[in-house]
Formats: C-alpha cells, structure tokens, sequence
C-alpha cells in the first residue's frame, strides 16, 4: 500500500497544554461576524492562547457550505497568523472530500484535523485504504479526532497501532467521554500526542500522559485550562477534585438546558466580544434562561 514509506515530516510542530475549540461569532442573516470573530481571537491570544481549533463539528455547532468554511479558514489565518497555531478541521463522510478539503487547508495551516468516516471503520482493509489515500495525496500534519457519537464507534486500537509510527501524525483527540477508552490510548504517548475534548475529565486524563485539553468553555474562560498539568503535579488529591468540580459546575451553569454554543455565545455578547446570533437549526434562548446568564455574568470572567 505504501503507508509505511511516506513518513516525511511536513515541519516539526508542538501542539500542548491548551487547544481552544473556537466559536464562530454570526451575524444576524447568519454570515461570519468578521468584527466579533477578530476580537474574539485576539482576547484569547492576550490571555495566553496559542492553539486554535476550527470548523469543529464537535463544538461549533454552526453549519456551513464549503465557501463558507473557506472564507472562515482564510479569516483565521489572517487574524492568527505566525503568533498561534491555527489547526483547521476537514470532516466529511467521504475520504475523497476529506482529501479535497484538506489540500485546500494547506495552504494556511500545517496542521488539520480529520475525521475517520464510518466506511473506513468497517474492518482493518478499509481502515488502512483510508489511511494510505490520506497518507500519500496530502502533505500536512494530521490530528485525528476520535468522536464515536459521529462515527457510532471509537477508532480501534489495532488501527492506530498500525499507524502510530508515521511521522505527520500530531496525535489524537479524543470526544468519547469514556475514562477507559483515553486510558487505553496513552499506550501510543510515544508516538502521538493524545488531547482530551471532554472538559469533565480534564483532571483525570493529566493521569494518563495527556497532552492538553481540547476546550469550547476555553472561549470564555481560558485560564481554568492553563498550567493545569502543573497545579495537578503539585497538588493533593482533594485540590485536584476542587479544580475538577470548578471547572464541571462552571460548564453546568454555562450550558443552560444543554444549550452550549447558544449561552457561550450569549454570555461573549454580553462581555461585548461578538454578536449574540447562532444557527437557525439550533433552539433558541428563552427569556428566563437569559435572565439566568445574566445572572451568571456577574459570577465569571470571560
């Protein structure tokens, strides 16, 4: 198949500690909010942030055409440039898309993150035909996001083992909000990175030689995120289940009736960051849970 001869390094890249899943600002008629999506990233880049992940379909919640996830890749590219890392997904069902919009992405970042499509999680031929398309038609480093709520599995290890060893291969985040399952992936943290996307288990993956959390509530508060590897190394069992709790009961009160991007993007509009607006596909705010957030400004700061 010839996997195994293209492990040539695009360019050496470190991605650790903090990867903020950034939200897309809107306007009112649903384009990009140009204005909120620039003072979005350059508050976060004051306050440390480094490494962005966008178009993910996992926490961005929005919906978009291919021209519009253009316009959006070369946005970000412009307003974090040299001074981050601007990881860009390409998620599709089909490995020939994923391929298209990868090399598209090439030309503003180094480092993409994909999706496995479910045909390419079938059994190890399919596994490895998908992994050789991508393998040799692209040239940039790749994190793989492991999302079984999507795919309907978690990618099997027996699949990652075959592949651990090449080279453009950043790591792994992980979204399957299963302990075990991030455990059993720490056998690979010599080969690749391993991020884990479940805020919740941000403590407990630090355990099991995780390379940094992969966050959405990071928009608004970047600093729980920050040096936690640390604080955790140096603190006791009954400090790190505080931090834990601080950060669980934080996501709570932000994500009122499992309406996450909605209040996010509210409580940044009320920070004076961005526009209020989300997808038309998604249920809106009610008068009280708007009364709750604002409530809930008072408490935080984004």
């Amino acid at each position: 198949m010839g996997l195994f001869s293209k492990n040539i390094v695009e360019q050496d890249v470190k991605i650790n500690n903090l990867i903020v899943s950034l939200i897309t600002p809107m306007n009112e008629d649903y384009t990009i909010d140009e204005i909120g999506y620039k003072a979005l990233i350059a508050k976060l880049m004051n306050k440390g942030v480094r490494n962005f992940l966008i178009l993910d379909n996992t926490n961005d919640l929005n919906k978009y055409d291919l021209h519009g996830e253009k316009q959006l890749i070369k946005f970000a590219s412009n307003n974090i440039g040299k001074k981050g890392n601007l990881i860009i997904g390409c998620f599709s069902n089909s490995t020939d898309e994923i391929i298209e919009k990868i090399k598209h992405a090439e030309k503003f970042s180094k480092i993409v993150a994909i999706n496995i499509p479910q045909s390419a999680l079938t059994n190890d031929i399919s596994f490895m035909d998908f992994f050789d398309k991508l393998f040799t038609k692209t040239k940039k480093n790749i994190i793989i996001i492991n999302d079984p709520k999507s795919s309907g599995k978690n990618i099997p290890v027996e699949g990652l083992n075959l592949i651990a060893n090449w080279e453009r291969l950043i790591g792994v985040i992980d979204y399957s909000q299963d302990l075990n399952y991030f455990h059993t992936l720490s056998q690979f943290h010599q080969c690749f990175n391993i991020y884990q996307g479940y805020e919740k288990l941000a403590t407990d993956s630090y355990s099991y030689y995780c390379s940094g959390i992969v966050s959405s509530l990071a928009n608004l508060t970047p600093s729980y995120f920050f040096s936690l590897k640390e604080d955790i190394e140096f603190s006791n069992n009954l400090t790190i289940q505080k931090k834990q709790e601080a950060i669980n009961n934080l996501i709570d009160s932000c994500s009122i009736n499992n309406k996450k991007i909605q209040s996010y993007k509210y409580l940044l509009y009320k920070n004076g960051l961005i526009q209020p607006y989300y997808s038309k596909e998604l249920p809106i705010l009610t008068e009280e849970e708007i009364s709750t957030l604002d409530e809930l400004i008072k408490k935080i700061l984004v």
